[in-house]
């Protein structure tokens, strides 16, 4: 990090002027490198009893949007199913009375033969969730998640947010816990093989290669299940970043943006992806529409159990075809060929980038791309660095990450909250569009910052 603060960057400063383009790699600065195939078989002699590899000394801050409190907000379901699920859901006392006998009747016998306190699982007590056992953070809509090896942020789509069951919040923070728990799940299975060297070698092949989309994929499924349970409606765009040897393996839906700095220099920038103009690529419930999801939540909520780990619904004990029939009666159908909605799988952006150590890796919501110019970042990221002496290393992973991530939130959150602003990303876009706007954009905003470092030990946790 010697010449960190001395490189320069061509990309333009806030002036009057319209500028469309942006320097994706800076004339100082070789681009990042894209990796190799990882269809390497890897054994525990590569392994041994330590191993070098590289983690994060990471940092994260967040300033939510600014929102008037919402009074009055309706509780009870609507539909021709409405009566039934406030029935076997409670309502508030201003609610629609429960329903007469000849209401309930259409509940099939399965559901109405159930009488339980509700489900159990890691994040569930009695049928609802538990916030406080999220292994993710939330801002506003916007949540994020933090590992040494890995991290990620996701941006709850506030569109949702005047719909009946909404949570687009709640959808995003259930995103972000369930990617951290796949993981850690792959963490926690290594670091249990190490003393079985009959297993140690398929193990550590897997771990290694760890694919950000399918670990996206499988929290995306995960976390639609569990909205389902819960009663919620939603989507979320989302980007993470995980570390395997001296690979940074990106996987991304939508318009959060990833910055790889080395030197001082911005060498790699992830594209934003975009279906048309502020409405991009996004996470959502596949084909949950509000009837089946409140059917599945009253299943939730009036049966007993423990459920396992990524359970699909049709694993648990007391669920039967004719229940689970039922309940997807009321899903949207669509092909597997053609799905009108997106998916990691078939639509995530993915990158595999060479890293080294003090390289610095920038994560953020669009809250801080739309109101922040790329040279703006790259000034604070210079000043904020340069009150550490470069000999001092353990000051700057220890400190660095967290006031950068600090500042850059504060400076975005000022662009949106001053009326004197006159040029923003956002309002570039916008009138790239034939839209008049002016000044920043109201958002929440999240940013997350990582120093790399080597570091020993036998395994990842």
């Amino acid at each position: 990090m010697h010449a960190f603060w001395r490189a320069k960057i061509c990309v333009p400063r806030r002036t009057l002027c319209t500028w469309h383009g942006r320097c994706l790699f800076p004339w100082n600065a070789p681009p990042a490198s894209i990796a190799g195939s990882r269809k390497q078989i890897f054994d525990s002699s590569s392994f041994g009893g330590q191993t070098t590899t590289y983690v994060f000394h990471a940092g994260a801050y967040g300033i939510p949007k600014s929102r008037p409190p919402v009074h009055g907000k309706q509780t009870s379901s609507h539909g021709f199913l409405g009566p039934l699920t406030d029935f076997f859901l409670g309502g508030q006392k201003d609610d629609q009375p429960l329903p007469s006998p000849d209401q309930v009747s259409v509940l099939p016998s399965s559901l109405a033969s159930l009488h339980g306190c509700g489900l159990q699982s890691a994040i569930r007590s009695d049928g609802r969730i538990v916030k406080t056992r999220l292994q993710s953070q939330s801002v506003g809509q916007d949540a994020y998640f933090l590992k040494n090896d890995a991290m990620g942020v996701a941006d709850g789509v506030g569109g949702w947010a005047a719909q009946p069951h909404a949570d687009p919040s709640l959808f995003s923070r259930l995103l972000m816990h369930f990617l951290y728990a796949e993981l850690q799940q792959l963490d926690e299975t290594l670091c249990q093989s190490l003393d079985d060297p009959q297993v140690m070698d398929d193990v550590l092949s897997e771990w290694f290669m760890c694919n950000p989309v399918d670990m996206l994929q499988r929290a995306w499924e995960r976390c639609v299940r569990a909205s389902k349970r819960e009663g919620i409606l939603g989507s979320s765009t989302a980007l993470t970043a995980i570390l395997r040897g001296d690979e940074l393996r990106i996987a991304n839906m939508g318009d959060c943006v990833l910055f790889l700095i080395r030197d001082g220099a911005l060498i790699f920038r992830s594209p934003e992806q975009q279906h048309s103009f502020n409405y991009p690529l996004q996470l959502g419930m596949m084909d949950a529409t509000v009837e089946s999801v409140m059917l599945s939540r009253a299943l939730c909520m009036h049966r007993s159990g423990m459920i396992p780990a990524g359970a699909h619904d049709m694993d648990l004990p007391d669920v039967n075809d004719s229940m689970s029939n039922y309940i997807h009666m009321y899903d949207r159908i669509s092909s597997q060929d053609d799905l009108p909605y997106d998916t990691p799988q078939h639509d995530a952006g993915h990158w595999e980038l060479k890293v080294l150590p003090d390289d610095l890796v920038l994560i953020a919501s669009d809250g801080l791309f739309d109101n922040l110019f790329d040279d703006e970042i790259m000034d604070t990221v210079h000043d904020v660095f340069s009150h550490f002496a470069s000999s001092d290393l353990e000051a700057m992973q220890m400190y660095a990450p967290s006031l950068l991530s600090e500042r850059l939130c504060r400076l975005a959150r000022s662009v949106m909250d001053d009326p004197r602003v006159i040029s923003s990303p956002f309002q570039q876009h916008a009138n790239e569009e034939g839209m008049y706007y002016v000044g920043g954009k109201s958002d929440d905003v999240t940013v997350l910052a990582g120093l790399i470092s080597e570091q020993q030990r036998p395994c990842p946790l």
